[in-house]
């Protein structure tokens, strides 16, 4: 008790040292306290589940293109080995798997839906949902928080029932106990919510993608009337789970259920099935969370590491100017080990007051970074303050407070009450060296930090400045679907005709068009396409996007040859398409028009031959590194795969003015025209296009952060460090200024003592960017049109660190050259 007494009373008489201690540790582990949130929740943190480590998901990979399948899901292709992953089965395969696995105890599927409408006492709203197998909640080992969850019997019996999320019921029925048993209509289809789950189980898809309300398997029929894909073989929509049997290994898992999987496929068209670890549930849209992750935790740890070096070079001066009080302490008999036990409290409870308030500061800041990752209507990312996390602050701490306290520490009490005899004020040549070399690493570090914000900014830049192949501005985009409240084709018809008339005829309004997928989102549907009457390989992957007449007119896309649709493009003519440039280039090299493409579903009632009668200017899936892919345009006025009207749609609005400010005038219109469809994630265009490099602009908006306080702390300890000088050298300046040194010969005197520490570590910190730039582009493949080792970046970077270096110097400097020599040399 008596230590942390004279702890405190140190920590009052030095008031302002303790408080930059404090920031400046407060600074580095509340960033590293708020990554280490992110992480947790993306990639650590299991499934709040019974046994999670016991969960395996499945997953199937096919070089080349699977044919007389349609994969409903996420789906990816290596371009370098034409190889797809995906993690959807159909529902036989799941029935096969569920009756036959003996390496599985458990085999649960579910699939989801994302938007679903869902109308409560005539409030539609859209809700991110599921659908479930009977045994789904039972294998997870998941019991309601109210009421049962979804069982085997309501699924067999496709009993009309549903479970929701605890968020949803607080949010949309006050946590009120009578939500039990009440109806509500989801797509159409009335259902009783059956039970609320417990707060923490958001389900087990991706990060970021919880499931509001879940429902039987066997209601998928009568919920997607349109496109219902239960008794299709070929329609593969369901993800697979399931829980290893005692002592079975997933090698042996994926032996077993890579026969089961094959046996009703040609030997040629056999996916190769994968079994993976399933504790932290699906991980297809963070499968590679280094992206994020990896940079990041170099960034924090850079800085964590700047403020370290800051605060040693604090308490380096700070324990320097207590050596007499030291070693008059160990003269009178107090034991070395006691004193460094004195010493170590005081920085420990420093270190856990920057924890502290790091803690805070990464509560107040962790929901930030989700605000740069991927962003659509039906994510949402939990970010949770929690033991785990507030346990990784604790150690930070610690282990931080150890760092940067026990070497100047030792170093002052090895002397022992020798010490005494000693001038107090004299700094040795080793001790001067120590802080020095401190301060050299943090400019050091600090310019690797603002040579990586340059590159990421300039990234971000040529990112934004890509172009994407239309006119972005002031297009308004939302998505809307009709077909999910079971409407038949002439009702859906009927409504879009209404809803496209009223938004034309809104004041402010200049054109209105829809298609099937937003642009730039990296999103649509893809098939492989022949062309009639040339003998060459199929186009593999080709996106298909159905659009009205009036699309690349109101959008901006200029029409390269041919013709765009026409009003009597319609059924009962024959079917016309427009395609891109990149396809026009891979079908009869570019002499497209008046060819015949041919699409091949594998049955004859869905035969799709449709002539190309004009080329359009290619738009980009996604705003970065990726080709151009291939797109086959169609009119929605045709029908297309079997007849079936346009489901969904995104529309895209262009205005005359702001174009947000046209969002409530459309929403409220469509509640006009029909009050249970409810149009669904309103943005501008641009806004669509910064969805495709959130991870670059949270990288360079975290780069620019940090290096920008890892300047200021590296000036800050420049400061500290010059004045600490300056008050040891007050003799020797006095001395200096008696014998005819004039101001200006103190300011340079210190100046070069200050230029010759910045810019060892300027140049040290520019070699460090020269090695790790490189480094960057090939580990995440970050940078974008940029040269890694780009000498401009470096320059800058390097520029700005000696200006402000140059600052905190000068009032040091000045401070010396107002030294009164005999002043000075009187208190001599």
């Amino acid at each position: 008790m008596s230590t942390l007494r004279f702890a405190a009373r140190q920590f009052a008489r030095n008031p302002i040292f303790c408080a930059v201690v404090v920031l400046s540790l407060a600074i580095g582990i509340g960033a590293n306290t708020a990554l280490f949130t992110l992480a947790d929740a993306m990639v650590l943190r299991k499934l709040p589940v019974a046994d999670p480590d016991e969960l395996v998901y499945l997953e199937w990979s096919f070089r080349g293109q699977l044919a007389d399948v349609s994969v409903n899901g996420n789906l990816s292709r290596d371009a370098g080995t034409d190889t797809i992953t995906a993690t959807s089965f159909s529902h036989a395969t799941y029935e096969d798997l569920r009756v036959s696995s003996r390496t599985l105890r458990d085999v649960f599927a579910f699939a989801p839906t994302y938007r679903s409408i869902v109308n409560v006492d005539g409030v539609p709203e859209t809700l991110p949902s599921q659908l479930v197998s009977g045994n789904y909640f039972a294998a997870l080992g998941v019991e309601a928080r109210l009421g049962r969850t979804i069982g085997d019997v309501d699924d067999a019996d496709a009993n009309p029932v549903a479970v929701i999320s605890d968020r949803y019921w607080r949010r949309r029925f006050a946590g009120d106990v009578r939500a039990i048993g009440k109806t509500v209509v989801l797509n159409g289809k009335a259902l009783t919510i059956i039970g609320v789950l417990p707060p923490k189980f958001l389900g087990t898809q991706d990060f970021g993608q919880p499931a509001d309300i879940s429902y039987p398997l066997s209601l998928e029929a009568e919920l997607r009337q349109l496109t219902p894909a239960m008794r299709n073989p070929r329609g593969w929509w369901l993800r697979i789970m399931g829980r290893l049997g005692p002592r079975v290994t997933r090698a042996q898992a994926q032996a077993e259920l890579q026969a089961l999987f094959t046996a009703p496929l040609p030997e040629a068209q056999r996916p190769e099935l994968r079994v993976l670890p399933g504790a932290r549930g699906y991980g297809d849209g963070f499968r590679e969370p280094g992206r994020y992750l990896l940079p990041l935790g170099g960034i924090s740890v850079v800085l964590l590491a700047i403020v370290c070096l800051n605060v040693a070079n604090l308490m380096v001066a700070r324990i320097a100017g207590r050596r007499r009080e030291i070693g008059i302490r160990l003269a009178l008999g107090s034991g070395r080990l006691r004193v460094i036990g004195q010493l170590l409290t005081e920085a420990l409870l420093l270190a856990c007051g920057g924890g502290a308030l790091g803690a805070v500061l990464a509560l107040w800041t962790k929901d930030a970074l989700t605000t740069v990752l991927p962003q659509s209507s039906y994510r949402f990312y939990a970010l949770n303050v929690d033991g785990r996390v507030l346990a990784f602050a604790v150690a930070a701490s610690i282990v931080t407070g150890i760092l940067f306290a026990l070497v100047p520490i030792l170093r002052a009490t090895r002397d022992g009450a020798a010490t005494v005899n000693n001038d107090a004020r004299a700094t040795s040549p080793a001790r001067a060296c120590v802080g020095r070399g401190l301060l050299a690493t943090q400019v050091a570090l600090s310019v690797v930090l603002l040579v990586g914000a340059g590159l990421l900014i300039e990234t971000l830049g040529n990112l934004q400045a890509v172009d994407v192949g239309f006119r972005t501005d002031r297009l308004l985009l939302f998505e809307v679907s009709p077909a999910d409240q079971r409407y038949d084709a002439a009702r859906t018809n009927d409504f879009y005709r209404r809803l496209l008339d009223g938004i034309a005829a809104l004041p402010g309004v200049e054109a209105v068009t829809r298609a099937s997928y937003p642009l730039v989102a990296n999103s649509g549907a893809y098939r492989s396409v022949a062309v009639e009457g040339i003998d060459a390989p199929s186009v593999a992957r080709v996106g298909i996007q159905r659009v009205d007449h009036n699309f690349f007119e109101t959008i901006g896309v200029p029409l390269l040859a041919g013709r765009n649709f026409a009003d009597t493009d319609a059924d009962g003519t024959p079917k016309v398409a427009l395609v891109n440039e990149a396809l026009a280039r891979e079908i009869a090299a570019g002499d497209a028009l008046g060819r015949r493409l041919f699409f091949d579903f594998g049955r004859p009632d869905l035969d799709q031959r449709i002539e190309i009668v004009g080329v359009v200017k290619d738009i980009r899936a996604l705003p970065s590194r990726s080709d151009v892919m291939p797109v086959v345009y169609v009119s929605t006025m045709q029908s297309f795969v079997g007849g079936q009207p346009l489901g969904t749609s995104t529309f895209m609005v262009r205005t005359a003015g702001e174009t947000l400010a046209m969002a409530p005038a459309i929403a409220e219109l469509a509640r006009n025209v029909d009050q249970n469809v409810p149009l669904v994630d309103f943005r501008s265009q641009g806004e669509q296009v910064a969805r495709g490099f959130s991870t670059e602009r949270l990288l360079a908006v975290a780069a620019s952060a940090f290096g920008a306080v890892a300047m200021l702390l590296a000036s800050i300890g420049l400061f500290g460090l010059l004045m600490y000088n300056v008050r040891q050298r007050t003799r020797e300046i006095g001395v200096r200024m008696a014998l005819g040194a004039r101001r200006g010969d103190v300011v340079a005197l210190v100046m070069r003592q200050t230029f010759a520490v910045v810019a060892t570590g300027v140049g040290a910190g520019i070699a460090g960017a020269f090695v790790l730039g490189p480094a960057l582009e090939r580990s995440s493949r970050l940078l974008f049109e940029v040269t890694p080792r780009d000498p401009a970046i470096m320059g800058a970077a390097a520029a700005v660190m000696i200006a402000v270096a140059s600052v905190a110097a000068y009032l040091p400097a000045r401070s010396a050259s107002r030294v009164d020599p005999t002043v000075t040399l009187r208190a001599e």
